[in-house]
């Protein structure tokens, strides 16, 4: 289904003479500018900027910054954020969030982080009393590096 403007008022959303919406099978590159409000079922990649609402429903996502007066999500946000008056987040999308804001990093490509595939190998330097070892915030868990760390 492609973009349109859907005349009927969605729950959710204040009253207004239209909504523009982005289906399921519809990508959208490049900054979205607009003075309705916004539901978003598809993808966009770029900026949305609007004066009304936008609605990210499960399946929906944006890759950009989004600046609305109100903004609801379901679906899922790789961007800045600035909202006027209403910010409202389903409980998915703060489990992901805060696995995002509290990602570990991921083992340097460099030749001594190469070679490492077991947990072992990554405690010969960063275990207690070695030349790099583990921060005090470090999880106490032992030999589970690759659970948290991508190699």
């Amino acid at each position: 289904m492609p973009l349109f403007k859907d005349t009927r008022t969605d729950q959710g959303l204040p009253e207004t003479d239209g909504l523009t919406l982005i289906d399921r099978d519809v990508t959208l590159v490049g900054e979205i500018v607009s003075e309705e409000n916004i539901r978003l079922r598809g993808h966009i990649e770029g900026n949305v900027v609007t004066s009304g609402s936008v609605v990210i429903e499960p399946h929906g996502s944006v890759r950009g910054d989004i600046t609305a007066e109100n903004l609801i999500v379901e679906g899922s946000i790789d961007g800045r954020v600035v909202v006027a008056r209403k910010f409202e987040l389903t409980l998915a999308v703060l489990l992901v969030v805060y696995t995002i804001l509290h990602h570990p990093p991921r083992l340097p490509a460099d030749a001594d982080h190469r070679t490492s595939r077991q947990p072992a190998d990554c405690l010969e330097c960063h275990g207690p009393g070695k030349k790099s070892p583990r921060g005090p915030n470090h999880p106490p868990a032992q030999n589970q590096c690759f659970n948290c760390h991508d190699a």
